[in-house]
């Protein structure tokens, strides 16, 4: 049985943050398709493994995240400071399986490991040197000056990896893969674990989902509160951690309502019965998980740039900006589905974003001959 180390991040057993969801789903299909999966993630905060995540993962090694104060001193960006780990280095040396790093957050090993490097495979979630200037950007608290330091220290350290030898890289979207220009790269689109339905009846409603606790998912949910206040039908913001003044605001509209930090289920029947799914982003960075749940839930899908560029589903959303969102939106209110229009979605989604074919590709890359 062919097996494959994964280097995760955060653990990943929350189904409601996109990051560890596409590792949490990486990890079920690798064990369905007959692979071995070694588990290797930093933890911090209140979590614990699921039973389901033991069952798929032969061996799961866990590591303290250490952040510390004198970590932001370091020449190293924090978020891969504060994840170095000399025991990991000695875990990932006991088996000879390939090992698959989540994201920059991962990568100190590539500093200091005596690993050969043609067994290592780097994984692009996004490019954090853009994710943390954007938030630079966003944000107008003290935080933001921690943001831009970051964001420099992660671009030198983007171009370090550039220049070394035998690494190999996955990116998810081909933005991102273009803008590194890697030679030894490929390109596999996230695992998300849907299945197209368009057959369950849609519930009058607009659906905005998303960490709310993440500053590009509030300011998004805050644009959409202004937006509502021309449109009578409900808008329901739903997602994990959202801020007291956001909670106040929502409180002020009595259009739109907040349901905070759903379940799973609650997640998913939300995303299935909304006829409208508005989707925003400050961020081009990364594919956006929301965009495929809301696309393969059969709902109509309104979306910025940011959100559907670089993805190849620019033809099968209703394109907006800040100017025409709510003539676009009003304009839908009557429009339904046809069956052309579901052909082609289907047809594209299947081409581009079918995890079967994609964990195929994954599978090939990480350990085919």
């Amino acid at each position: 049985m062919p097996s494959v180390q994964i280097v995760s991040f955060d653990l990943p057993v929350s189904p409601l943050y996109g990051g560890t969801f596409l590792i949490r789903q990486t990890i079920k299909l690798l064990h369905a398709n007959g692979v071995s999966v070694i588990l290797h993630a930093f933890v911090y905060g209140d979590k614990t493994i699921s039973e389901s995540l033991k069952e798929e993962c032969s061996q799961i090694f866990l590591y303290n995240r250490h952040q510390y104060i004198r970590h932001q001193f370091s020449k190293l960006p924090f978020i891969i400071k504060s994840r170095e780990s000399v025991q990991l280095i000695q875990n990932l040396k006991l088996s000879a399986a390939p090992i698959l790093l989540e994201g920059i957050h991962c990568a100190a090993i590539l500093e200091r490991s005596s690993i050969k490097e043609n067994r290592i495979f780097l994984r692009w979630h996004n490019i954090e040197s853009d994710y943390y200037c954007n938030l630079y950007k966003l944000d107008t608290t003290w935080r933001r000056f921690y943001y831009l330091l970051e964001s420099y220290k992660l671009r030198a350290w983007e171009i370090k990896i550039k220049s070394r030898k035998g690494v190999k890289h996955i990116f998810i979207r081909k933005s991102e893969s273009d803008k590194m220009q890697l030679e030894s790269s490929s390109l596999i689109p996230p695992l998300h674990g849907n299945k197209i339905s368009f057959q369950h009846q849609k519930e009058e409603y607009a659906l905005f989902h998303g960490k709310l606790s993440v500053l590009d998912n509030e300011k998004a949910a805050v644009f959409f509160i202004n937006q509502w206040k021309k449109i009578n039908i409900p808008l329901i913001i739903a997602g994990a951690y959202p801020r007291k003044s956001l909670k106040k605001m929502i409180e002020k509209h009595p259009s739109v309502s907040l349901i905070d930090t759903p379940s799973y289920d609650e997640m998913n029947q939300l995303i299935e019965k909304a006829k409208y799914h508005v989707l925003w982003s400050f961020q081009n960075n990364g594919i956006k998980l929301k965009l495929l749940n809301a696309l393969y839930s059969g709902g109509i899908v309104f979306a910025n740039k940011n959100v559907y560029k670089g993805t190849n589903l620019n033809e099968v959303v209703i394109k907006v900006n800040e100017h025409n969102f709510t003539d676009k939106f009003l304009y839908s209110l009557n429009s339904n589905i046809d069956d052309e229009y579901i052909k082609k979605r289907i047809d594209i989604l299947n081409k581009n974003y079918s995890d079967k074919l994609n964990i195929t590709k994954l599978i090939n890359v990480l350990v085919g001959n």
